[in-house]
């Protein structure tokens, strides 16, 4: 049976790179950069070639960062150069709201265990973002949908759509 949850991450990189710890393939499917410069990203997850979970993230990254720094009368020179610097300094991805997620118990208990800080020099940029824009309200909607349309599959085939951790 397919759970919906949420899980409070700080650093999507170190996430990404603890969920691989157990063997979990993390791919993306889908990604929107918003104007206001944040982004939305779904993330298949697979263990064993066998779909396991569904993530959706909302998040700011470096490049989010390299625009706020600029004037607001930056010039389209200014704003391309900023975002290449960005991507020599190494990026970082924070979620500016809880990660949802669409998983089986054993998923959900790997999740459980995962801890994080913010990746150094970022806070500044959380609470500017949560300080200037509302967060996506139909979220916890499109999973629910996905969730249902993840119970029919199971009804259909009359398996399991997880395979155990």
């Amino acid at each position: 049976m397919a759970v919906i949850s949420f899980i409070y991450v700080h650093d999507l990189n170190r996430f990404l790179s603890y969920l691989k710890e157990f063997g979990i393939d993390v791919d993306e499917y889908g990604h929107i950069v918003f104007p206001d410069s944040s982004e939305y990203v779904m993330f298949l997850c697979r263990k064993n070639g066998r779909m396991i979970a569904y993530m959706a993230v909302h998040y700011i990254d470096t490049h989010y960062a390299a625009l706020v720094n600029l004037s607001e009368d930056a010039s389209d020179r200014e704003i391309i150069e900023a975002l290449i610097n960005a991507e020599k300094s190494g990026i970082w991805r924070v979620p500016v709201e809880p990660i949802i997620y669409i998983a089986n118990d054993k998923f959900t208990r790997i999740l459980n265990r995962y801890s994080d800080d913010f990746p150094e020099n970022t806070l500044v940029y959380v609470n500017q973002y949560k300080g200037e824009t509302t967060f996506l309200r139909n979220l916890i909607s499109n999973m629910i949908d996905l969730a249902k349309y993840l119970d029919q599959d199971v009804a259909r085939d009359n398996t399991e759509v997880f395979t155990p951790l």
